[in-house]
């Protein structure tokens, strides 16, 4: 469900273990919330400065707002690659 997230770490281990964790074993939990605030809780349990960062906690949120069928409403863009594709 989160190989998104994944791909896109460059500590794979560190969100493997983090994704293991309870809090992401039961994405149903989440079914009646917004992305904002789905987004929000888990940039609070999975945020670490050159660890997991926005585009993991992003790509997560992405995940659980998929299982649950949640719509998202906004679409950021992180990182130079992304900015630059936007500007082009």
């Amino acid at each position: 469900m989160f190989q998104e997230a994944i791909s896109h770490s460059r500590r794979k281990g560190a969100l493997r273990t983090l994704l293991m964790s309870h809090e992401f074993q039961d994405a149903a939990q989440y079914a009646n919330q917004s992305f904002d605030d789905i987004f929000l809780h888990i940039h609070t349990l999975c945020y670490v400065p050159k660890t997991i960062g926005l585009l993991c906690i992003y790509d997560i949120t992405a995940a659980i707002c998929r299982h649950n069928n949640i719509n998202i409403d906004n679409i950021f863009i992180i990182g130079k690659g992304p900015q630059r594709a936007v500007r082009i």
